[in-house]
């Protein structure tokens, strides 16, 4: 096989893997960021149960009951328990969407 050939071969794999690393990198860290934005928020609101916890119980004898309509509208809240979507789609959308002058080269 040509050098010419096999040079080129070699830096056409390094080049599609270093862009499916960047982009897999990218996926990666937009994640993370969203779980510690969302990690951030769980610990203010446990700090302020927290804080909650350690009023008097005195504190809490002399509020008023919620009302039974707000309750049951507490209680029937739907809740989100986990997200089930798939970190790497974001990532494939974009390789599916090429230019249509660029289909064909490499």
């Amino acid at each position: 096989m040509p050098f010419k050939k096999t040079a080129t071969l070699v830096n056409y794999f390094i080049s599609n893997t270093a862009q499916f690393l960047n982009t897999f990198a990218q996926v990666a860290e937009t994640r993370l960021h969203e779980v510690d934005e969302r990690l951030d928020e769980i610990e203010q609101v446990l700090a302020l149960y927290e804080a909650k916890l350690d009023l008097d119980p005195e504190y809490f004898e002399n509020m008023q009951a919620l009302p039974e309509a707000t309750a049951m509208a507490i209680a029937n809240k739907p809740e989100i328990v986990a997200r089930t979507e798939n970190p790497l789609l974001d990532a494939i959308k974009p390789a599916a969407k090429e230019k249509p002058g660029n289909a064909g080269r490499g």
